[in-house]
């Protein structure tokens, strides 16, 4: 009985492991949706005023 309590526990403890990495991977892929969408908002807002500047204005390129 008690080898069949201690083999649930590692296969609970190795349940637990694989759930927080699977939460670290969610967490990341939710941040890299919340970019993306910052910066697809960004471009919509561009594409619809095509007049406004992106970037800084009148910046030297960093090869002079």
């Amino acid at each position: 009985m008690d080898e069949r309590i201690i083999a649930l526990e590692e296969r609970l403890a190795y349940q637990d492991k694989a759930l927080a990495d699977l939460d670290d991977v969610v967490q990341g892929l939710a941040r890299q949706v919340d970019q993306l969408d910052r910066k697809l908002s960004a471009l919509t807002e561009w594409l619809r005023n095509p007049g406004q500047e992106v970037g800084p204005p009148d910046e030297r390129p960093p090869h002079y």
